[in-house]
This record gives C-alpha cells, sequence and structure tokens, in this order.
C-alpha cells in the first residue's frame, strides 16, 4: 500500500512540475512513477505514468521520444477500455503529427477521433483539450474563424470542468486569434488572465511570454508606458530563469518601446513616429537633441 501512495505521489510532484515549466525535473518523477507502477504491475498507473513522460518530453522537445511514450500509452488504456486516457493519447499523437511531420489534415483528424470518444465518455476536460488542439491547427491554417469557434467552446468547457491546463492554452490561442485580428483590448484581455493561471503556478517562463506578449498588444494600442512595464516584467523573470537569448531580445523590446514614445524638449508634444527628427509642433530639432 505504501509503495502505491509513494507512485502516486511521484505522479502528482511531476504534474505540478509540468504547471511550473520544470519539465526536466517532472520527467524524472515520471520516469520514477513508471518503475513503481510497473513494480507492482499497475496497469493504470503504468498508461498514466507514460501519457505524462511522453507530456514532459514534449515540452522538451524530445519528439520522437515522447511518441514512443504516447502510442505505448494509447494501448495500454485501450487494453483498460478506459476512454478518457484514450482521448488524451490520440490528441497527444495529433499534437505531435503537427510538429514532426508538419501534417495538418492528419493532425485534425486525430484530434478529431480524440473529442468523438470524450464525448462519447463525457468527459468534459477531454473534450475541451480535442478542441483547444483542432483550433490551434485550424489557426496554423490560417482558418482564423473557425479556429476562435472551436477555442471559445474550448474554453467554457474547460470553465465547467474547472479545468486550468486546458483553459490557459485556450486562453492564450483565442488571445494569438483576437490580436491577429486587430482586436487588441479584447487580446488584452485574454492575456491578462492567462498571466494570473501562470503567475499561480509559478510558471516563470509562461509568464513571460505574457508579459511580452501584453506589451506587443499595448504598442499597438499606443500605450506605451504600460507596454515598458509589461516588457521590464518579461525581461526580469527571463533574468530569474536565465534564458540569455529571451532576456536579449527583451533588452532590445524594452529599448525600442522606450524610444517609440518622445517628447519634445522645446514644447513638451509627444513624438508618435519614432523615425521623426523633428517636433511637428515647434520644429525643435529632435536629432541634434538627442545626441547631446
Amino acid at each position: 500500500m505504501g509503495e502505491k501512495v509513494e507512485s502516486s505521489r511521484l505522479l502528482s510532484e511531476g504534474k505540478e512540475l509540468i504547471n511550473k515549466g520544470d519539465y526536466e525535473l517532472a520527467e524524472k518523477k515520471f520516469q520514477e512513477a513508471l518503475k513503481q507502477f510497473t513494480k507492482d504491475n499497475d496497469t493504470k498507473g503504468i498508461a498514466e505514468s507514460e501519457t505524462y513522460l511522453g507530456i514532459g518530453l514534449q515540452y522538451q522537445n524530445k519528439l520522437n521520444k515522447a511518441k514512443e511514450h504516447f502510442e505505448r500509452a494509447l494501448k495500454l488504456h485501450e487494453e483498460l477500455d478506459y476512454k478518457p486516457g484514450i482521448s488524451r493519447n490520440y490528441t497527444n499523437l495529433g499534437n505531435l503529427s503537427l510538429l514532426i511531420d508538419k501534417d495538418f489534415e492528419k493532425s485534425i483528424d486525430l484530434h478529431q477521433k480524440a473529442l468523438e470518444i470524450a464525448r462519447k465518455a463525457r468527459d468534459l476536460p477531454g473534450e475541451s483539450r480535442a478542441l483547444t488542439n483542432i483550433g490551434y491547427v485550424k489557426f496554423r491554417q490560417q482558418k482564423l474563424e473557425e479556429a476562435l469557434t472551436d477555442l471559445e467552446e474550448a474554453l467554457k468547457l474547460a470553465n465547467k470542468a474547472d479545468y486550468e491546463n486546458t483553459k490557459a492554452t485556450a486562453l492564450s490561442n483565442i488571445g494569438i486569434i483576437l490580436f491577429t485580428m486587430g482586436r487588441y483590448n479584447d487580446a488584452l484581455e485574454k492575456h491578462k488572465e492567462v498571466a494570473e493561471i501562470f503567475e499561480k503556478w509559478g510558471n516563470k517562463k509562461r509568464l513571460a511570454i505574457e508579459h511580452r506578449q501584453m506589451g506587443l498588444i499595448l504598442e499597438k494600442l499606443k500605450q506605451y508606458d504600460e507596454a515598458t512595464e509589461h516588457y521590464k516584467l518579461s525581461k526580469k523573470l527571463y533574468d530569474e530563469i536565465g534564458h540569455k537569448r529571451e532576456k536579449k531580445m527583451m533588452k532590445s523590446m524594452l529599448e525600442t518601446s522606450k524610444a517609440r514614445k518622445r517628447n519634445c524638449p522645446s514644447c513638451g508634444a509627444i513624438i508618435m513616429v519614432p523615425e521623426l527628427d523633428y517636433c511637428p509642433i515647434c520644429d525643435k530639432n529632435l536629432k541634434t537633441e538627442t545626441k547631446k
């Protein structure tokens, strides 16, 4: 009994680490859980460990290894006739079909199969997960209206099931689509919601991405001071997690953002065009002033 509790604890700890973004440590936890469940001959535990081990590997871009674990997990869940597990692994494989082979049609087919199985099993988290991924594939195909419809349905189901994992993904994807459509205020609200979830989870990398996205949206809305604050937060988070490339990128975006808003030193007018070298109000030479 103690060993079963231990293996379940390892699995739970791994899931929490996935939410936090510590994928390498999560992988180790899932490996340990898999060994323990195998020792106990617990097929359901083995299947779940294989599923999450695949997820941990996918997040580390170890896609072919992830696929092996998803295929083993699918087979085990089919033997158990556990519909939520079957649905989940079809959609996991659908994600990999897009990532590895860039096969949009196969990816949609696998997600659609996952959706049908989840609906028959009345598995709300499974439905929301499959619809979120279908929406993402359609977004990649530039079918924006269709993608938005699927993602909004996914979000409703995720809220109904109180399933934050899919809620975060659906919200983020909806935000990106709304941004692409030029619906900046709506997009900003979605990314604010996502940021709250990632902050609660302690996932600094995903939170940094959301702050960066909010900065981009605020620049489109010409709210440069607020955009700069979000860029600062993003850079700070990248500093903390030691992502040098992203840190460098955010430093550049921050400097560019600051340059976009200038005030004329003579009359105080806001200079909205970065390339402008004179004040359109008082004709002050801004280029000369900047060099001083």
